[in-house]
């Protein structure tokens, strides 16, 4: 994830052989340690961002504590709810025929199979968006520590972040599989967290607005008084 190679061999150097805190790193090919100030530390930061609060974010500010917090959901899942809703009911239409017409006893294997898996993909398909459309998304900021958590049903996915650990934050875009196949793509925006120690992550991901993970990674940075410097593989603004 950092572009940070060796003075002595030119070997690029694997991230699990740097330490941020001490800015200091060591070559796994010929042993040489050497200062991340030259090789890594951006001398010039990015520009500040006339960046504007996400309509659908509430925004807490107090002396010691920022708290963001906003739903989950996005157009897509009030789309979907009714498509999955549509989808249950036709294996259940099909069912209710059956019985009416010939009994339970008629079904063949393949068809109970098939019905089967209508109604998994249904059930599944409800359940997903409804958990997505209940979900709301907080960020906690105190001088402590950072948060993020997921209620009502995030506990698996909420996280906290010792201040200590925070190096760096940045955006970067990636794509995944759009709403009507695989020959479909649409962007999506993740923030990262690069720790002084320890291993590098997401710290917000699946973000289809470019100007709230900015925004949020901008926020973050100015509450910590973190330096807005350029970091490999981020977006270009």
């Amino acid at each position: 994830m950092m572009n940070v190679k060796c003075p002595n061999c030119n070997k690029k150097i694997d991230d699990s052989f740097i330490n941020l805190r001490s800015l200091l790193a060591d070559c796994q090919r010929c042993g040489t340690n050497f200062s991340l100030s030259p090789a890594f530390i951006s001398t010039y930061h990015k520009p500040h961002l006339d960046l504007k609060k996400p309509f659908d974010m509430e925004l807490e500010k107090q002396k010691e504590k920022v708290v963001f917090s906003w739903r989950e959901s996005s157009c897509l899942d009030w789309i979907m709810m009714p498509i999955a809703i549509a989808w249950l009911l036709f294996p259940l239409g099909f069912i209710i025929q059956q019985i009416d017409a010939e009994g339970f006893s008629t079904f063949t294997v393949t068809e109970l199979l098939m019905v089967s898996l209508f109604l998994l993909i249904g059930l599944f398909l409800i359940c997903s968006s409804l958990l997505r459309l209940m979900t709301t998304i907080r960020i906690e900021l105190t001088h402590d520590s950072l948060s993020v958590l997921y209620s009502p049903f995030g506990i698996v996915r909420s996280q906290t972040v010792p201040r200590s650990d925070i190096f760096q934050l940045y955006t970067s875009e990636s794509y995944r599989t759009g709403f009507i196949g695989p020959s479909s793509f649409v962007k999506q925006y993740s923030v990262y967290l690069l720790r002084f120690e320890g291993e590098n992550g997401r710290l917000i991901s699946n973000l289809s607005d470019k100007k709230k993970a900015l925004f949020l990674e901008q926020e973050i940075e100015n509450f910590y008084n973190i330096p807005n410097r350029r970091v490999q593989d981020e977006i270009e603004v």
